[in-house]
């Protein structure tokens, strides 16, 4: 590995936390609380795209998005050893609203700071929640992070990072492990990428349960927030603002952490445009009658415009991460021609 990534001692120590046995613990504590979600075989997409396609349904979660297993696993993590502290977070949406639904559900207040551009029906929808104060501050994850220290500084609030913490990291391998179970001879597993949480527990889990070690696990990014697709290329931390309708993929960075993760167990990461991703939503939704949101969409316009090299004998998993599409963008894709 290039002299310039390098893990700190406390995030090897952090690392030493993400494992098969972490993810299997996830799911003992946290299962009751969240869907084993379908894994859907599309007939319609593999005749469309000549190759063998399943659908990962993590959009039919109680909130409609996968950050459910991750959150609950942190956050019951807490209770159970009796904290009583309130928790902070950042997100772009869907962490928020994941970190709200489980911090009402055991009785902890949360602070949840979104960014000043979040999408508009995911704020409403965290803002419900009694337990949550909300604050939109700043655009990008730096900035989203240094307020949340400071809220932990200040309060001794306990942060739940949105993709960097191992808790968090293995409940959403919880996925991985349903798909080793449901399909082991899977040859691909396509996972969205923002932060890179998701495919960091994701390919943890599959790489190293059962059959499923053979998978190859590809990363889908939006060209517009290429800063996990860039790390993984240049093997090393790299910051980018992010310009995309994909608020669910629109991280401006990765933690070493997760990089670490990535370069180890990931086989390959594609990126997929603005457009190719609203294709795919509406490909989704008129062929499939399944609402996903960008992120939900990105696998699959990755199948649709075959951006990664697979034969019509194989067997390809797209993880439809989540459904929370905001009215406007869903209107705009159903009635724009082009996309």
């Amino acid at each position: 590995m290039p002299q310039e990534f390098q893990l700190t001692a406390d995030q090897m120590e952090a690392l030493k936390r993400i494992n098969l046995q972490s993810i299997k613990d996830a799911r003992n504590r946290a299962s009751k609380y969240y869907t084993r979600t379908p894994l859907y075989y599309s007939r319609t997409l593999s005749l469309y795209a000549s190759i063998e396609t399943y659908l990962k349904l993590e959009c039919y979660q109680p909130i409609r998005v996968f950050k459910i297993r991750g959150a609950l696993n942190k956050i019951l993590r807490l209770a159970d050893a009796g904290s009583k502290n309130s928790i902070v977070t950042f997100s772009a949406g869907n962490h928020g609203l994941a970190v709200a639904y489980v911090a009402e559900m055991v009785g902890l207040d949360a602070t949840i700071i979104v960014p000043i551009t979040a999408n508009e029906a995911k704020v409403k929808a965290i803002g419900e929640y009694k337990n949550v104060k909300l604050i939109k501050a700043g655009k990008t994850v730096h900035e989203l992070a240094a307020h949340a220290r400071e809220i932990v500084e200040k309060e001794g609030a306990v942060l739940v990072h949105p993709f960097g913490d191992p808790e968090v990291i293995s409940g959403q391998g919880t996925i991985g492990l349903e798909i080793s179970e449901d399909l082991p001879d899977a040859d691909y597993v396509l996972v969205p990428v923002g932060g890179g949480g998701l495919i960091s527990g994701i390919a943890t889990a599959i790489k190293a349960a059962g059959k499923a070690h053979h998978t190859k696990i590809i990363g889908v990014c939006a060209e517009g927030a290429p800063a996990a697709y860039r790390s993984y290329k240049e093997r090393k931390i790299v910051s980018q603002a992010p310009n995309t309708i994909s608020d669910g993929m629109s991280a401006s960075t990765t933690e070493p952490l997760n990089l670490k993760l990535m370069l180890d167990q990931v086989d390959d990461m594609v990126l997929v445009s603005d457009e190719e991703i609203k294709q795919a939503m509406k490909f989704v939704l008129n062929d499939l009658h399944i609402m996903v949101e960008p992120a939900g969409a990105a696998p699959v316009a990755a199948v649709l415009q075959r951006k990664f090299p697979f034969n019509d004998k194989e067997k390809v998993v797209s993880v439809l991460s989540g459904g929370n599409a905001s009215p406007n963008l869903l209107s705009e894709v159903l009635t724009n021609p082009s996309s």
